[in-house]
């Protein structure tokens, strides 16, 4: 996958490397999922190594991942959507935010970030003190494990054959039979 170092200085470089510390915080935000759950979240039905398809060609990798989220890197927009849709940051209006986040930091622009996404909440756990909670876009479920919880919404969607849009886009929607449900 197609990624431009951050290592070198000046203004680009270090807009490069905030806009990787925001994709971090996201990351941290959403439970901070392993990478390799992420890439399964990502790359569900992962075609035979050498088989076309995925981001440009290429799937979504562990070393991807941590080269971006290290800021070792400046990822693709494929890179960057995959793994923000890996975090469960999803629907179109939270996409088009994003790039224009990208955007700026590809050009040597101070990144800003999106105001919109998931919603964290700390708690208080008897057992295991402070808890950071997401609130799930696509169901309204408060989860300990929001990239697990995606990778569930995503597997039973593969099952049922269902789509599941958040609730704040519009009703959930069979894509399969083309109807609202």
């Amino acid at each position: 996958m197609y990624s431009v170092s951050t290592s070198s200085s000046g203004p680009a470089s270090a807009a490069r490397a905030q806009f990787c510390q925001l994709l971090r915080e996201v990351h941290r935000r959403a439970g901070a999922p392993s990478y390799r759950s992420m890439c399964a979240t990502a790359n569900p039905q992962r075609p035979p190594a050498g088989a076309p398809g995925g981001h440009g060609g290429r799937y979504l990798t562990v070393a991807t991942i941590s080269r971006t989220l290290t800021g070792r890197t400046f990822p693709s927009w494929a890179v960057t959507a995959a793994i923000l849709r890996a975090v469960g940051v999803t629907g179109s209006r939270l996409a088009l935010a994003w790039r224009r986040c990208w955007e700026q930091a590809q050009h040597g622009q101070t990144p800003t970030e999106p105001a919109v996404g998931p919603v964290v909440l700390t708690a208080e756990h008897p057992q295991l003190g402070q808890v950071a909670l997401t609130a799930c876009e696509r169901c309204s479920a408060v989860v300990l494990d929001y990239g697990a919880h995606q990778a569930w919404h995503d597997q039973l969607g593969r099952i049922a054959g269902l789509h599941l849009v958040p609730s704040g886009h519009g009703q959930h929607q069979d894509e399969a039979a083309g109807r609202s449900s």
